[in-house]
């Protein structure tokens, strides 16, 4: 909540590059961490820095994509996170027997400089809330009042609890419960794949991480469909605005039948899935399942 705040106020770009400032110190401390506690410590200030994704991650997107491009750029941001748990355990597993569990924090260590280096040398600042100010046209009563504010705001301590307000408005209320029942129920799957496979059928781990991976396939084709119909669905119903004077909003590119029939698809999914490993039919059923469930998770 507080990178969210400071990239309203330091803008994308520093916000950015201090995230990953935490995430190297975090990641360096984590490999040379002596004990438990330490190890914890250290993996919180890494944590902090790689809070930064989820963040700015969609709001660098909201700044550089146009309306209707939007619902599929979305999408693959989206989809990466599940990507990353999917091909994790194999890179994890390889450095750990290869090279020793340190090795993976010397691993993200490497992998953030790299991105640093890239963030300060490639990456411009997207944010383009003056310029959209700049652009109005106001008096200059207006302006000077807008200056006091300004100046006002930027005396004022930030409150990374303030976007709790939000939660008053039943329709971000329930977006919120929704995700999180979604994604609640998405981990609990992922975890009882590992125990079912590894106990229930007696696949190796390796083997199991290979499994993994079969989410991959729903995750790619249920990014490309949503993105896709959101993008169809507003540019539909934008047309048809433009064309009896309405306002556009960008809820328009929002399906309440598509939201639905991806949460009965998901839910008959992951309620076969359990079904196969209770009654251990054969494991390339649960697979396939893992695969629409994901598939209709996006």
């Amino acid at each position: 909540m507080i990178k969210f705040f400071s990239n309203k106020t330091l803008g994308r770009r520093p916000v950015f590059i201090l995230s990953n400032f935490f995430a190297v110190a975090g990641n360096i401390g984590s490999a040379l961490a002596g004990n438990i506690h330490t190890l914890i410590g250290v993996q919180i200030i890494s944590a902090v820095g790689a809070a930064a994704a989820y963040a700015l991650g969609v709001g660098i997107i909201s700044d550089i994509f146009k309306d209707h491009e939007k619902g599929r750029a979305l999408s693959w941001n989206a989809a990466m996170n599940p990507y990353s748990m999917a091909v994790a355990p194999l890179v994890g597993g390889v450095l750990t027997q290869y090279f020793g569990w340190r090795s993976i924090f010397w691993f993200f260590v490497i992998a953030y400089s790299l991105l640093w280096i890239a963030i300060v040398i490639l990456l411009p600042e997207t944010s383009n809330s003056e310029q959209r100010s700049d652009n109005k046209a106001i008096t200059s009563y207006d302006n000077e009042k807008n200056k006091l504010e300004t100046t006002k705001k930027k005396r004022r301590m930030i409150n990374p609890f303030s976007s709790l307000k939000l939660l008053r408005f039943p329709n971000m209320l329930m977006v919120c419960v929704y995700l999180g029942i979604i994604g609640f129920t998405n981990n609990v799957m992922g975890i009882s794949f590992a125990w079912a496979y590894s106990n229930e059928y007696h696949f190796t781990s390796t083997l199991v991480g290979f499994f993994y991976l079969a989410g991959l396939i729903g995750n790619t084709a249920g990014t490309w469909l949503g993105g896709c119909m959101s993008d169809k669905i507003y540019m539909r119903r934008v047309t048809k605005a433009q064309e009896n004077n309405q306002e556009i909003f960008p809820e328009m590119r929002l399906s309440q039948l598509g939201v639905f029939m991806g949460i009965f698809s998901m839910a008959c999914s992951f309620v076969t899935y359990g079904w196969c490993i209770e009654k251990q039919v054969h494991f390339s059923v649960g697979i396939i399942c893992q695969v629409f469930g994901k598939d209709c998770l996006f």
